[in-house]
């Protein structure tokens, strides 16, 4: 597994209980426990003056958090959240975009 970073720009809103991962495992092989399938990782960027709800999961794969977006409380993302939006949702999907 390559090293993977969380990278927090400035004037970033963290709410309590956030979860933000890099990491996800493989299990593609039957035949294996998932432990010793190794695994994959890839970084993740929020971008400055976005705001991350409470509760809000953000996964493996998300790449990025545009910059002045929202993600709100109880989310779950799964992919890139594009500047200036209000994503929510499991899995979270733009509801809003602001102006």
């Amino acid at each position: 597994m390559r090293k993977a970073k969380i990278i927090i720009a400035n004037n970033v809103l963290i709410g309590t209980n956030v979860v933000i991962t890099v990491n996800n495992h493989n299990y593609s092989n039957p035949d294996l426990p998932i432990m010793k399938q190794g695994g994959s990782s890839s970084s993740i960027v929020i971008k400055e003056g976005a705001w991350i709800g409470a509760n809000a999961t953000i996964l493996h794969n998300t790449g990025i958090i545009g910059r002045n977006s929202v993600v709100a409380a109880g989310a779950v993302v799964t992919k890139e959240v594009p500047d200036y939006c209000v994503v929510a949702g499991i899995p979270a999907k733009i509801i809003k975009k602001i102006k």
